[in-house]
């Protein structure tokens, strides 16, 4: 299978055996795509994480539509911040990231308002744009990638001197700038 395509069963009870050999199975059938940053390294799964939410999509290469399933993340501040494709929660280290908080700007996070699920929209986060490109069949601009970009690497750097302040805290040496 490419990494656009999806996969479709003829029945519903075929759908549930095949698509779910586990919380962390994506579409491909692997935990890790090769796009991944790497933060669900040592993470769990919610219990819960084997849903039933979709959305059927136009796939552009085969011109039919495909359901396209995913896992969202609670938008409860503090809540565990799950992989959109895998249902991973997103940690590392065993500290596991959470919404409310600067970890969320890591993520590239969607809000799917399209009213296709009702009044409550899910939220969505990946590891980065062009992840959300394949998994729903659409086109970020380059600006929107350019504007998240920068806020990661922001996020990033303050998340590292997170890790640093708290490794010397526990070595008993003060960082001084």
């Amino acid at each position: 299978m490419s990494e656009t395509d999806s996969y479709i069963c003829s029945s519903e009870e075929d759908q549930d055996s095949a698509s779910y050999g586990g919380p962390y199975i994506n579409e491909r059938g692997d935990r890790h795509s090769e796009e991944s940053s790497g933060y669900h390294i040592s993470a769990k799964a919610d219990p819960g994480s084997i849903n039933k939410k979709y959305v059927r999509r136009l796939n552009p290469d085969t011109k039919k539509y495909v359901r396209v399933e995913f896992f969202p993340t609670k938008t409860v501040p503090n809540s565990g911040i799950k992989h959109a494709i895998t249902g991973v929660y997103q940690s590392i280290d065993g500290r596991i990231f959470r919404t409310g908080t600067k970890d969320e700007d890591l993520f590239f996070s969607v809000i799917l308002a399209t009213g296709e699920l009702g009044q409550n929209a899910p939220v969505l986060f990946y590891d980065s744009p062009e992840q959300y490109e394949r998994h729903f069949f659409t086109k970020v601009n380059q600006t929107t990638k350019d504007v998240w970009m920068e806020k990661k690497t922001a996020a990033l750097y303050q998340f590292n001197m997170r890790k640093n302040r708290e490794a010397n805290a526990n070595a008993g040496v003060i960082l001084v700038k």
